[in-house]
């Protein structure tokens, strides 16, 4: 050793769960009171349940005064993503690591309420159940990354005790059990029988973690969201976890190029608000469903091109980063044939010195496999004939929500990486940028579109 030794009666200890004031029999700190006094360490209440439900509640106030601050910031897209990264969850998971209380139940369930509130009001519209539901998921699965409290108090702690367990089962051997299994007994409510946690998943260093049990709450509710949904919600949900759909969202508010009410209009169409009245499109004489479906595929919608140009300069923005020689839609690429199969035209290809027609689309978002299967189509409608002009082709297809085709992805993971070796610039950077210029076009071109059709 060195010379140190613990002096009990300088120290304090807090009570969790299950403690009936009987010190374990190999306890060993003689001198040392055993827990009675309230108390907060490093900002975590540990004592009585009232005494750290009264603490969470203090916290639950301060935020929700924070929240209506925040809410009121004219700008949308900063304010949702102070809402995100900087309150709600995030900031009561310590309390949710610390305490096992059960009386936090009600000041969490405030916590969500006063969260729902401040996002209804950035929006600008009402979330009913399914679309709040829906707005509490990870961004990966479709959702606005608005953690609940209530729906992850549960992982939090678990994942906590998970962490302590090898250092406090020397301490007391009945940890597991008595500290432990209240939490996993009110986790497997919201968990199906065959997800079930126990304490044979005590030992796992994977599976009580509070991101894998976080995982598996938001799975459940994902499917929940699915099975309660329409045709059309269903389509729109599974598109919204296709590759780059959320991309936009993740973009830095100082680079941002999606202004306030488009913002708004965006997320609103991410999670399926009405924002039509059903009745005839105003451009053509099909029927405008509520929800802005029709909207964002009228041909006689006025934006269409507008958005596709812009799909088109933040993709040319990428090939000069990798400083890769373009032409932005040639003529007369397949001799007689007076079909254009570039929107750009990559004069040394990729690396591999033939000449590359890059064919840009955007489709609607609401059909399973959208933009694979406009590829496909593009593919059928211009591969021979580029061929036999001595071109390679690819098309690059986008749907109306943001997410990409496969031949899109592929492309720009290559284009990525040539970049990357031509900037001295690490990889993901690059790409984080490059997909959340090309995304953020496609989205804000979408929300154009439905402010032009009168979407409110």
């Amino acid at each position: 050793g060195i010379g140190l030794r613990l002096r009990p009666e300088k120290c304090a200890v807090f009570a969790m769960e299950g403690f009936d004031g009987s010190l374990p029999p190999n306890w060993g700190l003689e001198g040392m009171d055993a827990p009675a006094v309230d108390g907060s360490y490093l900002g975590c209440p540990f004592g009585s349940d009232e005494y750290c439900a009264g603490k969470v509640k203090e916290q639950v106030e301060k935020l929700s005064t924070t929240l209506e601050l925040v809410a009121g910031i004219p700008d949308a897209q900063v304010a949702l993503g102070l809402t995100r990264q900087c309150l709600g969850f995030c900031r009561l998971s310590h309390l949710m690591r610390s305490s096992p209380c059960t009386e936090l139940a009600f000041s969490l369930q405030e916590m969500d309420h006063h969260l729902k509130k401040a996002t209804q009001r950035i929006l600008g519209t009402t979330l009913e159940e399914n679309a709040w539901s829906q707005a509490q998921l990870p961004t990966r699965m479709g959702g606005l990354g608005l953690r609940s409290c209530v729906r992850h108090r549960d992982a939090a702690l678990i994942g906590s005790l998970h962490l302590t367990a090898e250092a406090c089962s020397k301490l007391w051997q009945g940890y597991a059990s008595t500290a432990a299994q209240p939490t996993l007994d009110r986790l497997n409510q919201h968990l199906p029988d065959n997800r079930h946690l126990s304490e044979e998943d005590w030992d796992d260093k994977t599976t009580l973690t509070q991101r894998n049990v976080s995982t598996l709450l938001d799975f459940e509710a994902y499917k929940n969201l699915m099975e309660k949904g329409s045709p059309v919600d269903k389509a729109r949900i599974k598109a919204l976890i296709s590759p780059k759909a959320s991309a936009w969202l993740q973009q830095g508010t100082e680079e941002r190029e999606i202004q306030s009410q488009e913002f708004q209009l965006a997320c609103a169409f991410r999670l399926g608000v009405p924002l039509f009245e059903s009745g005839k499109c105003p451009r053509c004489d099909m029927m405008m469903d509520e929800k802005g479906v029709h909207a964002t595929v009228c041909r006689k919608n006025g934006g269409w091109t507008k958005r596709h140009d812009r799909v088109r300069e933040a993709i040319a923005k990428a090939l000069s980063a990798a400083r890769i020689p373009f032409l932005r839609e040639p003529k007369n690429l397949l001799g007689g044939d007076s079909r254009k199969p570039a929107d750009l035209l990559l004069l040394n290809g990729l690396s591999d010195g033939q000449e590359r027609c890059i064919d840009v689309t955007i489709v609607g978002g609401h059909t399973d496999g959208a933009a694979r299967s406009a590829e496909k189509a593009k593919v059928e409608k211009y591969q021979l004939a580029c061929q036999k002009a001595n071109l390679s082709f690819t098309p690059m297809a986008f749907e109306s929500l943001g997410g990409w085709g496969p031949e899109a992805v592929k492309l720009m993971q290559r284009v990525t990486a040539i970049a990357a070796r031509e900037n001295t610039v690490p990889r993901h950077i690059l790409g984080g940028e490059f997909s959340s210029a090309i995304s953020t076009a496609i989205v804000d071109g979408t929300a154009k579109l439905l402010a032009v059709m009168g979407a409110n």
